[in-house]
């Protein structure tokens, strides 16, 4: 009887620390962060707006940035808390955080959701799921803005996918509130259709730098040719940001106008600029800028004239080639690296002869970028040149022939590369495995799994090779490689 007793008390005594567990956890969940979003004394009910919160853990979603009327900003934690915004009527743009909480929440990020809606005084808003949203949000989301005073009707869905609910938001870009403006440009940059061209092209003219950035930006996007005169203009603009965005985004639009305006911004003050307006030139592929490409070679900043020869490399023009060449000899080792670089992009054998001699380049990384340039022109005569390449005293020079004959792909090459597994230099090693297992020769999986042995080599490079090679998946265990090459070796390799 007495343990039946203890029993039925124990029971009872668990059940009520059980309810009180769970009423404590409701007090909790039920408590809420109010935030006011205004400066001054409180004002009553009737002449504010609320937004309200639930927590959403479930969801995903992490955190949420509100924008007040006067400025002022917020960024709320939606995770085990209920939120209640005060602020006051008007226009306001909020983000939702559909990833993780981050410091600043804005619609340049995917992560985020943009809303933009007007609050009415005394009216409650929430922020809600709506699966029957009228535009699709960009980002897969179909969120809203319910108003609660008014039966939940829905009053703001988010930044859709397409132009056909961005109206709002174009409204939203002659807002005085230059934040807001700010939003609104990055949220119709991002629709990429030509509808919306007319607003970015207007908003090139803004007094708020932000908002001329994110519209130069939608504009390279968008790429309407009518956009050019505005663009060219803005590669005058007294900010160096703007001047650079606009230049990248002429060069996106396939427009033979842009040559002239992208070559005069070659000789910006600022090497952005230039720098820019170098790889600008280079999507254009036009013929016209190569004297102007070639002249940024001498640019006091590397970045301009490694952009230069670059976009040299991408004008497919016989007259680059004869410039890139002239440019291996350059004193400057930067020049002769990027000259090397573009030589590879475009592939043509009249530079073998001149990469050959750049293999004896005292600078080891423009050597290096000569090997790879090479290994990018189909041409046999460049397999001799590569295999040569082994004997020479630099490691340096051997690796990146490994390197640029596994580009090749060319089965002349394999005693050559299954020789330098075995080369004193840890780094060729491990190279000519990575080639071998690009070339894909038979030949070379009985030196493979020799290497296997060998500690020093980075072994994951071996295993990819033989693997490559054969198909088979036995890691690094070398045992079973070799049972299984002795078992298979005569049949794999077949007929001498």
């Amino acid at each position: 009887m007495n343990r039946t007793v203890d029993a039925s008390y124990l029971r009872h005594s668990n059940l009520l620390k059980s309810i009180g567990m769970i009423v404590a956890l409701m007090l909790t969940s039920c408590a809420t962060n109010k935030y006011r979003m205004y400066s001054g004394p409180c004002l009553s009910k009737d002449e504010v707006s609320f937004l309200h919160t639930v927590p959403l853990e479930s969801s995903g979603m992490a955190s949420i940035l509100v924008h007040s009327f006067d400025g002022k900003e917020v960024t709320l934690n939606f995770r085990n808390h209920t939120i209640e915004v005060e602020f006051l009527p008007g226009r306001h743009i909020i983000t939702v955080d559909s990833g993780e909480r981050k410091k600043r929440a804005t619609s340049s990020s995917k992560s985020f959701i943009p809303i933009q809606f007007d609050s009415k005084p005394g009216h409650i808003y929430s922020i809600a799921w709506n699966d029957l949203a009228s535009t699709e949000s960009r980002y897969g989301w179909n969120l809203c803005i319910r108003d609660e005073t008014s039966d939940g009707v829905i009053v703001a869905e988010g930044a859709p996918r397409d132009s056909s609910g961005i109206d709002t938001w174009i409204a939203v870009l002659k807002d005085e509130n230059p934040e807001f403006r700010r939003e609104a440009a990055l949220v119709v940059g991002e629709i990429k259709d030509q509808s919306v061209a007319g607003a970015m092209i207007a908003a090139l003219k803004d007094e708020d730098p932000w908002v001329r950035l994110y519209a130069a930006r939608a504009l390279g996007k968008i790429k309407d040719p009518r956009a050019i005169d505005a663009l060219a203009a803005a590669l005058k603009d007294e900010n160096q940001k703007i001047r650079g965005e606009a230049a990248l985004s002429l060069g996106e639009i396939k427009d033979p106008r842009v040559v002239d305006a992208l070559i005069a911004a070659l000789e910006d003050e600022d090497p952005f600029v230039r720098l820019y307006a170098a790889r600008a030139l280079g999507k254009t592929k036009d013929p016209r800028a190569i004297d102007a490409l070639t002249a940024a070679l001498k640019d006091k900043d590397r970045r301009v004239l490694g952009a230069a020869a670059v976009a040299l490399g991408e004008i497919k023009d016989p007259h680059v080639v004869d410039v890139l060449i002239a440019a291996l000899k350059d004193e400057d080792p930067w020049v002769r690296l990027y000259a090397a670089r573009a030589l590879g992009k475009l592939k043509d054998p009249r530079a073998i002869d001149s990469l050959t001699a750049a293999l004896k380049d005292k600078n080891r990384k423009v050597l290096g970028e000569a090997a790879l340039a090479l290994g990018e022109i189909k041409d046999q005569r460049v397999v001799d040149v590569l295999i040569a390449a082994f004997k020479d005293k630099d490691p340096w020079v051997r690796s990146y022939a490994a390197r640029a004959l596994g580009k090749l792909k060319d089965p002349r090459a394999i005693d050559s590369l299954t020789a330098a597994l075995k080369d004193k230099n840890r780094k060729v090693r491990d190279v000519a495995a990575l080639a071998l297992g690009e070339i894909k020769d038979r030949r070379a999986v009985g030196p493979l799994i020799e290497t296997l042995q060998d500690e020093s080599v980075l072994r994951v490079n071996v295993t990819n090779a033989l693997r490559q090679i054969t198909g088979e998946t036995y890691g690094d265990d070398i045992v079973r490689w070799q049972i299984w090459w002795n078992e298979n070796k005569e049949t794999f390799l077949g007929p001498k």
